[in-house]
């Protein structure tokens, strides 16, 4: 049961991670030369809530872009019960993905 359990989170995790990826495209006006990604999903184990984890550059419109996410939360919310058919679309929280010390790119 536990896997089942594992393997439903993740397909919620996807399923959170692909639609609000389409819906920021669509919705959101971000500020010009502004590039932000979801970077990953991670849904509780109630299926209550669920972090959405982006990463902006350049980094100057971190705060401007996370004050945007979080004011228009609950309207991706209501989208996204409109577009998916899961029987609880959970609480949607942003946070800002930073890079630990040892994950930073090297080229």
């Amino acid at each position: 049961m536990e896997k089942n359990f594992e393997n439903r989170h993740l397909q919620i995790d996807e399923l959170l991670k692909r639609e609000l990826g389409e819906l920021l495209v669509r919705e959101v006006d971000f500020p010009k030369g502004c590039l932000v990604t979801i970077t990953k999903v991670v849904t509780d184990r109630d299926i209550k809530e669920s972090l959405i984890y982006i990463s902006v550059l350049p980094k100057a419109f971190t705060g401007k872009v996370l004050s945007l996410m979080r004011k228009r939360s609950r309207h991706f919310i209501y989208l996204l019960r409109k577009k998916v058919t899961i029987k609880y679309i959970p609480e949607i929280k942003f946070v800002i993905d930073e890079p630990k010390e040892d994950e930073e790119f090297s080229f």
